[in-house]
């Protein structure tokens, strides 16, 4: 299973290393870092952006040579963690920042927006890297990758470098292809990214996943609340074949409360459906990924996945050595069964 992106509230560190063997921490949990790698388990990425920086305080927008003065402690997952790097950014490389057409820089959840395709931003970033990775990390996880601007923050508002969409994604290509080279591949490290993808963009997903080593589907098998309808279901299934079938690692994560069993046996079977060396699951919700939550059926002793999943109508099955596991997205049901030795149910 895969565990992100702070330290665990309801277990200690070294405990989570007995449910989880892939890793997402930031920047100040280098001490959780160290307990996890000398415990055996690995990798361990840094969670961080890489189109935006904190300025909770908005000081971008005030007049060249204003001194940096804010009150607001600056998050861990960014880079620009230095008081002053949002004012320096601001007075020395104001092209760095990420316009509308309107030419008013941009700002989503405090955070202030950049232009993948600036150089300087790029260098930048590579230079930040190259200092907290001192500590060990065995690579990063990038959020909020999209593939057309704004898709993750609902806001697709037209962008004065960019006027379209494929000039934006041009720039995020050249981004990862150029970092990729510089440090990631010369340091052996990896590159994960939580993509969000835009009903029709499975070629602009792809051409991302040819600069990364894996992925995270952060609404597998379901939206935050309520289902999804049967060709939402199969994009995903889909898309993640895909990735599996291109060697790229995934993350699957199902959202839901603790104790909907339907729900957690439902994300967990249609996990099962592409589980391999190459996948990683978790069932939680966004307000609760410090907390541990742990269920019978991931103990079930199924055994090795005897080939790939197949349908049959609105049914689609995988055969283990031990069990089956069938999922029905049409009317969100859910089996995983174990046989007995004899071979029955």
């Amino acid at each position: 299973m895969t565990w992100f992106y702070k330290p665990p509230r309801n277990l200690t560190t070294e405990a989570i290393t007995e449910h989880f063997d892939f890793f997402t921490l930031t920047r100040n949990d280098e001490a959780d870092l160290a307990t996890i790698q000398q415990l055996g388990s690995q990798p361990v990425l840094q969670y961080v952006k890489y189109d935006a920086v904190h300025d909770p305080c908005q000081q971008a927008l005030k007049p060249i040579g204003t001194p940096c003065r804010c009150t607001q402690e600056l998050k861990d997952n960014q880079v620009a963690w230095e008081a002053d790097d949002i004012c320096w950014i601001r007075d020395n490389h104001p092209e760095w920042l990420l316009r509308d057409a309107d030419g008013e820089v941009m700002y989503f959840q405090g955070y202030l927006m950049l232009d993948p395709g600036q150089q300087g931003w790029r260098d930048f970033w590579v230079e930040r890297l190259e200092i907290s990775h001192l500590d060990g990390w065995d690579g990063v996880f990038i959020d909020n990758l999209a593939t057309r601007f704004g898709r993750h923050h609902d806001d697709l508002r037209p962008l004065q470098a960019y006027s379209t969409d494929l000039a934006y994604q041009d720039a995020v290509v050249g981004f990862f292809e150029d970092v990729r080279q510089r440090f990631f591949l010369p340091n052996e490290k990896l590159i994960f990214a939580n993509i969000s993808v835009r009903r029709g963009d499975l070629p602009v997903y792809l051409r991302y996943l040819d600069h990364l080593d894996g992925v995270m589907d952060e609404f597998w098998a379901y939206p935050r609340t309520g289902w999804y309808a049967l060709e939402e279901w199969m994009t995903h299934l889909e898309r993640m074949t895909e990735t599996v079938n291109r060697g790229k690692r995934s993350l699957l994560i199902a959202q839901g409360t603790q104790a909907n069993a339907k729900r957690q046996t439902f994300g967990f079977a249609s996990y099962l459906l592409l589980a391999s060396d190459l996948t990683y699951f978790r069932y939680t919700t966004d307000q609760d990924y410090r907390n541990a939550w742990l269920y019978d059926n991931y103990l079930l002793p199924l055994g090795q996945p005897i080939g790939a999943y197949r349908r049959n109508e609105n049914q689609w099955q995988r055969d283990f050595e031990n069990g089956q596991v069938t999922v029905n997205p049409d009317d969100r049901s859910a089996a995983i069964t174990v046989f007995n030795p004899d071979g029955e149910c």
